[in-house]
């Protein structure tokens, strides 16, 4: 089973404008590819512009959507799913049958299939990885989680495995398409954390791993004789390519500049600014919403301000999202709609719970007790109404994003301040509850997402202890039947909003661009780029 080519050419509206305004002529809407010019040819080398170093290539423990394009190449999945469609597909696993109650995936593996180092892969190694990831727990914090109330893998022959859980577990079947479970070797799971980091990772993946520089590049080349591709690619055996060099560029103008002049074949990340003088110079545009939890300010809901629903839910009605999204990401472009974003499977459209509404804001902070002094800024009981958002400033928007939410929610006399911070102090305050608000967004193309950082049994990043809100994600977690578990997210996405759990701003599309002699580039359904359909033009 093949897809239709995949979601290429699909802008932002940022994009559209821009590209519009300066004669450009996108790909439409269809899903469809820039014209192949021809039949693939294999070998060359695809230099890459990143935009930032995870400072890890492990599959299991990397997040960061700038390495997880490399780290895909490496290692497969159980399972995909098609960027169109939503529908789960075989890779690893060539069929899968779900009980009921989605406590019980019987999964049955294709044959032949081996690692990179030339060990079979099996369903004891499965089972083995499973075992692994739920071990290790926050080394693999989102493969954990995917993983709640797993009660183990019964093993019923080489190519037949039952993967078990205590509770139903409906997003699992999704989650088996992540890099965060993918398959990786025994001997791989036997390395330590810190050496998986810096390379010691074998995969059943198209290329495999040669080196790693940090804060410079990753180095990948193709493997000989692999033979069993997801049934969402567009081709099947070896990748064309030779090798790949995951080059660490993280200014986007750099990286623009470096594609310009031929230094690099494809960039990540192409930011708002450098959308137009890229289309001038020829370059491919290529576009994609992503799904999962938006960009967004999350509260330690048990901070002594934050700790206040009233207070909460006056930032929530403080902050023009349209105005923000206007501004630092093109006129045509909205606001974030609700808690997930609007290419997440069972998003609910709740545009009207985040509307600006600056004079109830303010209503409900005087009703409240907190009162404006004489700088404007509101006080009670002698302590001011200020709160401080942490982030790190590896997106462009980000800073411009959060200084307009400031200027808006200074009108209603709360003092937000600005924190950016290094990746390893953000986590670090993440780790240790250290702060009042966090800035950040979250890629999954599964209504579950949410349960990765809410709820009392998760990493809990709300810092509260709701008994509504655990049963909620634990339904959405559990039901089955799709109309029914659509239900039940949309009563989860407006009972974060309700409750000032979440305050969603802008919506991430992952932009990207290439030389016109790069083809076969497509996006996966978390809108990250996959490698191996590509191929250079001679």
């Amino acid at each position: 089973m093949r897809r239709p080519p995949t979601s290429l050419g699909l802008f932002s509206l940022a994009g559209l404008m821009v590209l519009a305004a300066c004669g450009g002529s996108p790909a439409n809407d269809t899903g469809k590819r820039p014209a192949a010019g021809g039949a693939p040819t294999a070998g060359g080398t695809l230099r890459l512009a990143v935009h930032s170093d995870a400072g890890c290539v492990d599959p299991h423990q990397v997040t960061a959507t700038a390495f997880i394009t490399m780290t895909r190449s490496l290692a497969d999945s159980l399972t995909d799913q098609d960027p169109a469609t939503g529908k789960i597909v075989p890779w690893l696993a060539e069929s899968w049958k779900v009980n009921d109650d989605s406590t019980s995936f019987a999964f049955e593996l294709r044959e032949g299939v081996t690692f990179s180092d030339g060990s079979p892969l099996n369903a004891q190694v499965v089972k083995a990885n499973f075992d692994k990831i739920v071990e290790l727990g926050a080394v693999n914090q989102t493969g954990s989680s995917y993983l709640a109330g797993y009660a183990g893998t019964v093993v019923a022959s080489p190519t037949e495995f039952t993967v078990k859980f205590s509770t139903p577990n409906a997003q699992f079947l999704q989650a088996t398409t992540t890099t965060s479970l993918s398959i990786l070797s025994l001997d791989t799971l036997a390395a330590t954390p810190e050496r998986r980091c810096q390379g010691a990772v074998v995969g059943t993946g198209p290329f495999v791993f040669e080196s790693y520089t940090p804060d410079q590049n990753v180095m990948v080349k193709r493997r000989e004789g692999y033979g069993w591709s997801s049934a969402a690619a567009e081709h099947s055996g070896d990748a064309y390519l030779d090798a790949i060099n995951f080059r660490i560029v993280p200014e986007s103008g750099v990286r623009a500049g470096a594609l310009i002049s031929g230094e690099v074949d494809a960039m990540l990340s192409v930011e708002p600014q450098d959308i137009q003088r890229l289309d001038a110079e020829g370059l491919t545009i290529y576009s994609r919403p992503s799904p999962g939890i938006p960009f967004h300010m999350h509260p330690n809901a048990a901070d002594p301000v934050l700790s206040d629903l009233a207070v909460r839910r006056a930032i929530q009605m403080g902050i023009n999202r349209s105005q923000i999204a206007h501004t630092v990401q093109g006129p045509d472009v909205e606001g974030a709609r609700s808690v997930l974003s609007a290419t997440t499977p069972m998003f609910a459209d709740l545009t009207a719970m985040l509307a600006y509404r600056p004079d109830e804001a303010a209503k409900l902070l005087d009703d409240a007790g907190w009162r404006a002094g004489g700088d404007g800024i509101r006080e009670k009981n002698g302590n001011r109404l200020t709160v401080t958002v942490q982030y790190e400033d590896k997106v462009s928007t980000s800073t411009p994003a959060l200084e307009l939410a400031q200027q808006q929610l200074l009108d209603i006399g709360i003092d937000l301040r600005l924190s950016p911070m290094t990746a390893e102090a953000y986590d670090a305050a993440r780790d240790t509850k250290q702060y009042q608000l966090r800035w950040f967004n979250f890629t999954r193309a599964d209504p579950d997402a949410l349960r990765t950082f809410f709820g009392s049994a998760n990493a809990n990043t709300t810092n509260v202890n709701d008994p509504e809100l655990d049963a909620l994600l634990e339904k959405v977690a559990s039901i089955s039947d799709p109309e029914g578990r659509a239900t039940a997210a949309k009563e989860l996405q407006t009972y974060i909003l309700e409750h000032g759990y979440a305050f969603p701003i802008i919506e991430l599309s992952q932009t990207n661009a290439a030389a016109p002699d790069v083809r076969g580039l497509a996006f996966d359904s978390t809108s990250r780029f996959v490698v191996y359909d590509v191929w250079k033009a001679a």
